[in-house]
């Protein structure tokens, strides 16, 4: 509800206003129930600033009839602002395209409350609308209640909680909805208030020291009667004749005197004297206006001090404490009692010095006498003695004895020596002795003197001989090295008898000599010898030693003679598959060649190039290297399979003549020469087991030659097949 004496006090508080506090926001139109079937989407409010400043709505809200709250928005004086259920809608139907979606909620139509609040929780603005009593009503075309039209206020300096301020809008839109045409005007002026012109009002205004006038052309400072005019919605004037009364603020000095600090009606905490601070009374005037009171403060400064004391053990200071440690942080404050009238603030400065503590030590043989004249002739721990104002503090020192009275010990030194010893005493005794004394003058573990007896045992050396037997040379227990039989050395080894003494051995040595001869062996292949070593070829410098087998029993040194002859060797046994009717070359088929002999699977020798059998099946070929240098033969078996699937003689090998290969044997690369250029050849490479181990279909593309690489694959020999659809070759390739 925007009644008139609200408009006034908005006017009063212009001139202490700011964007953040105006506050005359207008709701102005309402469309709440129009003719949509379904879900409403063209519900809208609008609000207009009828305020002569910018207004900031961040964090307004509205508590009835929506929900919704305001974000970053800033309506500028005269501004509209439309708050809609369908924002997409709105600029589809209307045009407006600056619409607010509120966030829930919908206006109901048979009329609400709409309150708009502000962020502080003030009441803005309510319109309590209704579809019935004296509110513009009715369904027909052109009626807001469901005809098409929205409510529209005219005036927003009229009251818009007051049904007969409102009107049906008379705003076309040209868009008809359910056979309604839409009348509405959201963000703009609306049609129907253009029949609405010029209107007068007057108002008592009473302000201190200024006032500014509603529409905020002008600022006055003493009273009379002023007019203002205000333009409206419809572009008419609204004429306010204002009966203005100004009354002037009070001003005033505050004079205070204080110690240390003073706070004052501002609220701040003055540590210093001041004369310029102000603080306004918000009417606190006798008129009601403010009162502008300024500070005349004078601080004065509290009195500080040190009190420096220094007590033995404890101390009682002004405070009435009592300290029994040093302490510089304790304070104590005497009220008043600083010359300027201040408090007087004591710092205590206490140094506790405290009463020394010692241990006197002390160690004597029989007796002692203390610092306090006693003697005492046994230990004490407990006896105890104050010196006065003995501490380096000047306290009192209080000294505890701890005496250990140490006696005299006695002790029997026992000692065995060869021949003679010289004992502590400086005498040398050739015999035993248990009966010689001698005081070690504080020779005692507890520094008094230690009595010691001699028990002495005189003993004799011993001797003997070592009769030893060696082979070649002898180390003897003297260290030297002998080549030769003796019988004279000697040697003393101290302390080697029985009982302590040297002993004394007489050396009888015997030396023999090692034997030596030659083993002569003839081997093939490899010979282990009894050096357990495996030798590959003929030897004639290793020797071995057998530890003790001459007959002497000394070392037998055995030289080798070996001869190794080269074993015969016919390879591994190998498999291949071939075709019936194949020609096979012998003297090509094993990687040896030639050097041994071939048997087929009668017996039969063969050679050269063979046909294989029509018949398909296992045949087993036998390659023999015979014997050579006294070695025995080897043999290796070829298992050949004729294939019965494929005819050698099938195939068509003389339109290829031109297909040669190289080199034959090949380690890594083979080279396939096409001079023909024939076209479309595919080559393949198969093992022993007649296994596919290489395919290329594509190897010569019409060129002249290629080369496989055949790096990857196994020793031994393989079949080389060069074909096409009407034709082939075939190549042996040994693989070394």
């Amino acid at each position: 509800m925007k009644k008139f004496y609200f408009f006034m006090l908005t006017a009063l508080m212009i001139t202490f206003s700011s964007v953040t506090t105006a506050q005359n926001i207008v709701i102005t139109e309402i469309m709440y129930n129009p003719p949509e079937s379904g879900v409403d989407t063209l519900e809208f409010i609008e609000l207009y600033n009828n305020d002569v400043v910018a207004v900031d709505l961040t964090g307004w809200y509205f508590t009835q009839g929506v929900t919704h709250t305001f974000g970053a928005v800033t309506m500028n004086p005269g501004e509209y602002l439309v708050v809609a259920v369908d924002a997409a809608a709105m600029q589809n139907v209307f045009g407006y395209s600056t619409a607010i979606e509120w966030t829930g909620g919908g206006l109901s139509n048979g009329g609400e409350d709409i309150v708009l609040v502000d962020a502080g929780g003030f009441t803005i603005d309510i319109v309590d609308y209704d579809d019935s009593g004296f509110w513009p009503s009715g369904s027909a075309a052109g009626q807001p209640d469901g005809g098409g039209a929205s409510l529209v206020l005219c005036d927003p300096n009229s009251d818009n909680n007051d049904p007969t301020n409102w009107f049906a809008s008379t705003t076309s839109t040209g868009v008809t909805v359910n056979g309604k045409l839409l009348l509405a005007s959201p963000g703009a002026a609306d049609a129907v208030c253009a029949s609405f012109c010029n209107s007068s009002s007057s108002i008592l205004e009473t302000s201190c020291g200024t006032y500014t006038v509603p529409s905020g052309d002008e600022t006055y400072t003493t009273s009379g009667i002023y007019s203002d005019t205000i333009p409206n919605v419809a572009g008419c004037d609204s004429i306010i004749t204002i009966d203005l009364t100004i009354n002037a603020n009070a001003t005033g000095t505050d004079v205070q005197t204080a110690c240390g600090s003073y706070t004052w009606i501002d609220g701040t905490t003055y540590i210093s004297s001041n004369t310029t601070a102000t603080h306004t009374i918000t009417g606190g005037a006798a008129n009601g206006c403010d009162s502008i009171v300024t500070l005349d403060l004078t601080i004065n400064p509290v009195a500080t001090g040190t009190d420096v004391q220094s007590a033995c053990g404890s101390y009682t200071w002004i405070d009435g404490t009592t300290y029994i440690s040093s302490n510089t942080t304790a304070t104590h404050t005497i009220t008043g009692g600083a010359a300027n009238g201040c408090d007087s603030i004591v710092t205590l400065d206490l140094t506790i010095n405290n009463s020394t503590t010692g241990t006197d030590t002390q160690v004597a043989c029989g007796s002692y006498m203390w610092i306090d004249g006693m003697t005492y002739t046994s230990s004490n721990t407990t006896a105890m003695h104050t010196i006065v104002g003995g501490a380096a503090n000047g306290c009192d020192s209080i000294v505890t004895l701890d005496l250990t009275i140490n006696n005299s010990t006695t002790g029997t030194d026992a000692q065995v020596a060869c021949g003679s010893y010289m004992w502590i005493d400086g005498m040398t005794y050739t015999s035993s002795n248990t009966t010689a004394m001698h005081t070690i003058v504080g020779g005692a573990a507890n520094g008094c003197d230690s009595i010691v007896t001699l028990d002495l045992t005189i003993n004799n050396s011993t001797t003997g001989t070592d009769t030893q037997v060696a082979c070649g040379t002898y180390m003897w227990i003297d260290g030297m090295t002998y080549t030769s039989s003796n019988t004279t050395a000697m040697h003393t080894i101290v302390g080697g008898a029985a009982n302590g003494c040297d002993s004394i051995v007489t050396l009888d040595l015997t030396i023999n000599n090692s034997t030596t001869g030659t083993d002569v062996q003839t081997a093939c292949g490899s010979y282990t010898w009894i050096d357990g070593m495996t030798y590959s070829s003929s030897n004639t410098t290793a020797m071995h030693t057998i530890v003790g087998g001459a007959a002497n029993g000394c070392d037998s040194i055995v030289t080798l003679d070996l001869t190794i002859n080269a074993s015969n060797d016919a390879g591994v046994d190998s498999s291949l598959t071939v075709c019936m009717n194949e020609p096979i070359d012998f003297d090509t088929l094993s990687s040896l060649g030639t050097a041994g002999a071939w048997l087929d699977f009668t017996n039969t020798p063969v050679s050269g190039v063979v046909t294989l059998s029509s018949i398909p099946g296992d045949y087993e070929f036998s390659y023999i290297v015979y014997t050579s240098n006294n070695c025995p033969a080897d043999t290796a078996t070829y298992t050949i399979t004729v294939d019965g699937t494929c005819d050698y003689l099938s195939v068509n090998t003389e339109s290829m003549i031109d297909v040669s290969v190289y080199p034959n044997p090949a380690s890594s690369i083979l080279t396939i020469q096409n001079s023909s250029n024939a076209t479309s050849l595919k080559v393949e490479m198969l093992d022993m087991n007649g296994r596919v181990v290489l395919l290329e279909n594509e190897v010569f593309k019409n060129s002249s030659n290629a080369n496989l690489v055949i790096d990857h694959l196994n020793k031994g020999i393989y079949t080389l097949r060069i074909y096409d659809e009407t034709s082939q070759k075939l190549f042996k390739i040994v693989k070394q």
